[in-house]
This record gives structure tokens, C-alpha cells and sequence, in this order.
């Protein structure tokens, strides 16, 4: 025994440089949207509305770069929750809140009944993908189209 099924792996997530010229393009195009990404937060009362920021965690082994749940903007700043814990982060609990200023934000993306709004480092590395892993990376996301 000790044989384990053939299982999907799930969508393909790998480590991008984030020098990487397309990476820095989307950081920039997210920190240029970020009031769109306001003006979306405060017009949508949905429940089902979840909106996200990436920020950059410093670790003495390197950067980790993480989404967190944003519950409540100001005009300079979002108060945000990890609703999940990435390896490397094991200090951390899911819940805590960390107050996060515009300039910290690397990227924000609301996933609104499968539209994708935002996401710009994810639509970069969806771009290095081919048709397959798009299409994993997608139903992973829940995402059926981008806006």
C-alpha cells in the first residue's frame, strides 16, 4: 500500500520575482487604482463582497507576500484581517487585524460572483501560464471573468 491516487494538484502557485518587470508594472497599476478600489468598497453593501489587499511581510528568511481581508478603509489606509496562514507566517492567527497604510498596498482585488476586479499581480502571473493552469488558476479563484 502506501499508494497514494492520482489527484489534481489544484492551480499552479509559484514563487514570481517580484522585480520581475510585469510585477512591478502591476504594483505600480494596482497603487494608481487604489481609489477605484475605494469607490467599489464604499458603494457595495453585498455581503458576499470581499475585498483583498497583497501586502509584503519582512521575514529574516525573505519577503512573503500576503492577502489579507480588508475591514474597514480610510482616506490613507485599510484595516485588514489573515484569513489564512501561509508557511512562514506561523506567529500569526488567522483573525489578526493589521492597520496598513495606501503606500504598503503591493496590490487589492475583489472577487464580486466570479468578476474579478483588480488583481493585477495575478493577472501577471496568469499571463506566464498556459491555457491549462489559466483555466486551474481560475476555477481556484472562482473567477469566471475580469474586469
Amino acid at each position: 500500500m502506501g499508494r497514494k491516487p492520482d489527484l489534481d494538484p489544484g492551480a499552479k502557485i509559484s514563487m514570481t520575482d517580484s522585480n520581475d518587470a510585469r510585477m512591478q508594472q502591476a504594483f505600480a497599476d494596482a497603487q494608481q487604482s487604489l481609489p477605484h478600489f475605494r469607490e467599489l468598497i464604499h458603494s457595495n453593501t453585498d455581503e458576499e463582497f470581499f475585498p483583498l489587499i497583497k501586502i509584503r511581510f519582512v521575514l529574516a528568511t525573505g519577503n512573503i507576500f500576503v492577502w489579507l481581508r480588508v475591514l474597514e478603509s480610510s482616506d490613507t489606509g485599510y484595516t485588514a484581517e489573515l484569513f489564512e496562514i501561509p508557511p512562514g507566517l506561523g506567529e500569526y492567527e488567522i483573525g489578526d487585524t493589521f492597520d496598513v497604510a495606501d503606500a504598503a498596498v503591493l496590490d487589492w482585488m475583489i472577487n464580486h460572483n466570479g468578476a474579478m476586479h483588480g488583481g493585477y499581480t495575478i493577472r501577471a502571473h496568469r499571463a506566464t501560464l498556459d491555457v491549462l493552469e489559466q483555466e486551474k488558476l481560475d476555477r481556484h479563484l472562482g473567477v469566471s471573468r475580469c474586469l
